[in-house]
C-alpha cells in the first residue's frame, strides 16, 4: 500500500540516499553534487506543496512544485522502489496529480525534463503528462 503525505527535509536524506536511475541522470544534468543536491531540494520541501510517497513506512519519492504566476513547474526525486513493476506507485503519484490539478489556481502545470530517455517519458505519460516538446510536459 502507497500513501501519500507531506514531506519533510529528512524524506530528502532518504531519498538522496537511495536514488533511482532517472533521478541520479536528472540531478547530473542540473549538475549539482552530493552537498548541492541536498541544499537545493531540502530548501523546496517546505515552500513547494511537496509530497512523500511512502511504502512501507519509507518515502520511496518526492513530488514537489516551484510556482511561478499562472504556471507551476513539477520536480520529482524518486528511489528505485517508486520505479519497479508494481504499478501501486505510479496510481498514486497519478491520482495525487488529478487531485491537484483540479482544485489548483494556476494555469498550467508542467514539468521540465532534463533526462529525455525512453523510461521518463514512458513516466510522464504514465503520471498524465503530455509531452509539448523534447523537455516541456503538460498535465
Amino acid at each position: 500500500m502507497i500513501s501519500v503525505r507531506s514531506a519533510v527535509r529528512l524524506d530528502i536524506l532518504k531519498i538522496v540516499a537511495d536514488l533511482s536511475d532517472a533521478s541520479v541522470l536528472d540531478i547530473k544534468a542540473l549538475k549539482l553534487g552530493p552537498e548541492e543536491t541536498l541544499g537545493f531540494f531540502a530548501m523546496r520541501v517546505p515552500e513547494a506543496d511537496a509530497v512523500a510517497f511512502v511504502k512501507d513506512g519509507e518515502p520511496i519519492a518526492i513530488f514537489g512544485w516551484d510556482k511561478t504566476p499562472g504556471r507551476w513547474y513539477s520536480w520529482l526525486l524518486t528511489t528505485p522502489r517508486m520505479l519497479t513493476k508494481d504499478p501501486a506507485p505510479v496510481f498514486a503519484a497519478r491520482d495525487h496529480l488529478r487531485a491537484l490539478a483540479s482544485r489548483t489556481p494556476c494555469t498550467e502545470l508542467v514539468s521540465v525534463i532534463t533526462s529525455n530517455t525512453r523510461p521518463v517519458r514512458r513516466w510522464m505519460t504514465c503520471l498524465g503528462f503530455q509531452r509539448l516538446d523534447d523537455k516541456l510536459w503538460r498535465l
